[in-house]
């Protein structure tokens, strides 16, 4: 009995050790399977030189498609993953979409360097699977400027980037140029321009566009998911469209969009005519009943 009972306390103490090794091993093999490997977009906006904006985007691909991750924190970094260079983070939303704007205190760093690394972390997240994003963008100016002369109209861009503390100009760029409306950008002239060896383009303006009360637009340019500036904007306030002209009498016509007294005569007549002409086929058909009812009652008495 002695050698059973210690035989029998060496296998439970030799299954309880081998339970103790697996189980976390099978336990990390599912969470390994259940999280995700996610793919992160990090991209970089700056509107009229002002301090930027990066947007993240993380998606996860299933069945053949990429679906969007929410409610995922991203951590972004600028230049070096540590707690120095830690700007702060975004949450994606429903579409796994997230935005933030550089802090002020950023501001000293920004304006020494000639390029920027910023690096996107997902970490220790339950839904998706440890990864980072990085990209480099080099610090550049993107100016615009408008002439007129002799009735000629001219935009002019240029475009530098930031070498070893002195601005060059940048040759070879692709851009656009716009016009900025409520509803997005319009573009000017070609779809796109390159710029030449001065990091000049001349952008020609002959539209007729309306603006402001005195006739103010906005003109500007852009580049656009370019793999060493990112996203850049400039636009310039100029009364280069026509005046706003206000009608005090807008509403004293008979129009649509007029009060009820100031109806156009077409609709008063038509609806009122369409009315008058169901009520008659009823009034019509009335009658009738009242004919066929007095023809019935005398064909009754003659056969009495």
């Amino acid at each position: 009995m002695p050698m059973r009972h210690f035989l029998l306390n060496r296998a439970i103490t030799l299954f309880a050790t081998i339970s103790v090794l697996l189980v976390p091993r099978m336990v990390i093999s599912q969470d390994d399977t259940v999280r995700l490997s996610p793919r992160i977009e990090l991209n970089y906006f700056q509107v009229n030189g002002e301090l930027p904006y990066l947007t993240t985007r993380v998606r996860v691909k299933k069945d053949s498609r990429w679906e969007p991750v929410k409610w995922v924190i991203v951590n972004l970094f600028l230049n070096e993953e540590t707690k120095l260079g830690m700007m702060g983070n975004a949450t994606t939303n429903i579409k796994g979409e997230g935005s933030y704007i550089l802090p002020a205190k950023f501001k000293p760093a920004w304006d020494s360097l000639d390029q920027y690394t910023f690096i996107a972390r997902i970490k220790s997240d339950d839904k998706v699977r440890d990864t980072k994003k990085v990209i480099t963008i080099k610090r550049s100016n993107l100016k615009v400027e408008t002439n007129e002369q002799d009735s000629t109209r001219k935009i002019l861009i240029t475009i530098q980037e930031r070498q070893r503390g002195k601005w060059e100009n940048v040759s070879d760029l692709e851009l656009k140029a716009f016009i900025n409306r409520h509803f997005g950008k319009l573009i000017i002239g070609e779809d796109t321009y390159t710029t030449d060896e001065n990091g000049a383009v001349s952008v020609s303006f002959e539209a007729s566009i309306p603006g402001d009360d005195k006739g103010v637009i906005a003109v500007g340019a852009t580049i656009e998911d370019n793999d060493d500036y990112g996203n850049l904007t400039t636009t310039q306030n100029v009364a280069w469209g026509l005046p706003l002209e206000e009608h005090d009498d807008f509403f004293a016509k008979r129009t649509l969009w007029s009060t009820r007294d100031k109806a156009p005569i077409w609709l008063l007549i038509f609806p009122n005519f369409v009315i008058f002409l169901v009520w008659g086929v009823i009034a019509y058909l009335f009658y009738n009943v009242l004919i066929l009812k007095r023809i019935y009652r005398n064909s009754l008495k003659q056969n009495a």
